[in-house]
C-alpha cells in the first residue's frame, strides 16, 4: 500500500509536506518557491494532474506550477526564477487563443488563476 509518507519520500518532501526536490530544478528552488506562494500556491505531480491543460496537452509539461495571489508574490517568483535561470511560462485561462502557454520540463508555469 502506497502511503502519503511513501509518496513524500519519493518526491523529496520535507516534514511540512512541501516537495523539496523535483526533476529539472536546482537544489533549494522548490523550497524557496514554497516560501513565496505557500503549499496552496503550488501544483505538481498529482495536484497538477487535476488541472485541465486546456486546448493543448503540452500546456502542463513543466510539471511545476506556481499560483501567486498578489503582484508582490509574482515579482518574488520572477526574481527567484531569474536568479535560478528558470524560464517562466505565464498562463491565464489556457484557452489556446494565443498559443503561448505550452511549457517544457524544467520551466515554471506561472498561473494567474488566484489573482483578483
Amino acid at each position: 500500500m502506497d502511503t502519503a509518507a511513501d509518496r513524500a519520500a519519493r518526491l523529496g518532501a520535507n516534514g511540512a509536506g512541501i516537495v523539496t526536490t523535483l526533476g529539472g530544478y536546482p537544489p533549494g528552488f522548490i523550497a524557496a518557491l514554497a516560501t513565496i506562494v505557500g503549499c496552496a500556491g503550488m501544483r505538481h505531480g498529482e495536484t497538477l494532474a487535476t488541472v485541465d491543460p486546456g486546448i493543448h496537452p503540452g500546456n502542463l509539461n513543466a510539471a511545476l506550477m506556481a499560483r501567486p495571489t498578489t503582484t508582490a508574490e509574482v515579482a518574488r517568483v520572477l526574481k527567484l526564477c531569474n536568479d535560478a535561470a528558470i524560464s517562466v511560462v505565464p498562463q491565464g485561462g489556457r484557452t489556446g487563443l494565443a498559443g503561448g502557454a505550452v511549457s517544457r520540463p524544467g520551466q515554471l508555469i506561472l498561473s494567474l488563476d488566484r489573482m483578483n
